[in-house]
């Protein structure tokens, strides 16, 4: 079966992806490729093509370069992205509680 919800970045005139079988192939290894690889800087953009049955097309600009923080452990970031995933984690209602007191 061809996976119709496929995406393609499109980098500096190259595209970019995860090859599928019967699907686009794409020459670099997706696994292997991180965005610190472009030496992006501020204002660059590139595309986003996701689904290609519906044509989502998204033009993406960077707007800043933020250096990771040193101090922070894995530990820190997944419990981060639990935060974020679940909106009734308390620690997501207090930053939200703090910003609307402002």
């Amino acid at each position: 079966m061809i996976n119709c919800i496929n995406s393609i970045f499109m980098v500096y005139g190259k595209n970019y992806g995860i090859s599928y079988s019967g699907g686009i192939a794409f020459p670099d290894n997706p696994y292997k490729i991180t965005l610190d690889d472009f030496e992006f800087d501020v204002g660059d953009r590139f595309t986003y093509e996701y689904n290609f049955s519906e044509n989502w097309l998204h033009d993406i600009r960077i707007e800043a370069i933020l250096h990771a923080d040193e101090t922070a452990t894995v530990k820190d970031i997944r419990s981060l992205i639990e935060v974020i995933k679940d909106i009734y984690h308390r620690r997501y209602a207090m930053s939200w509680k703090r910003k609307g007191s402002r």
